[in-house]
């Protein structure tokens, strides 16, 4: 008899390490999507289809809109001015074709809308993040 593990424990072996990696991962989303939940700013995750896909509850304090009420719409319709509209696409589209964003990562302060009809300006960073559906995320307060 061999000392060696059959074909069949081998597989076993895999499938329990799979198993593992996959909790661990699971478990990875779950801490990040906390954290995303519970942030002390606005947090908005947009998906490569400029569709929001992460609203966190200082977003909702913030901007006015309940979670359920923007999920999946576009950010050009909830947030982004009409005239503003168009750099943000093409900032996609050039993102999309060359994986650079000359706005990402760094503090801007720009004029979202916000459910009341106003428009105000805030402070946001907008970050490259392929996480738990979003491609992008902003980190968002207002301007004082």
């Amino acid at each position: 008899m061999s000392d060696k593990p059959s074909i069949a424990e081998n597989l076993h072996a895999i499938a329990d390490k799979l198993a593992d990696a996959a909790d661990t991962i699971e478990g990875n989303f779950r801490a990040v999507a906390a954290l995303l939940e519970h942030t002390p700013t606005a947090f908005v995750g947009i998906n490569e289809a400029s569709r929001i896909v992460e609203w966190n509850v200082h977003a909702e304090k913030l901007f006015g809109w309940e979670k359920i009420a923007v999920m999946g719409k576009q950010i050009t319709e909830v947030l982004i001015p009409e005239r503003l509209r168009g750099a943000h696409h093409q900032g996609m589209k050039v993102f999309n074709e060359t994986g650079v964003g000359p706005v990402l990562a760094k503090p801007l302060e720009m004029p979202c809308l916000f459910a009341d009809g106003t428009e105000r300006k805030v402070h946001l960073t907008i970050y490259h993040m392929p996480v738990n559906g979003a491609h992008f995320g902003a980190f968002i307060s207002p301007v004082d």
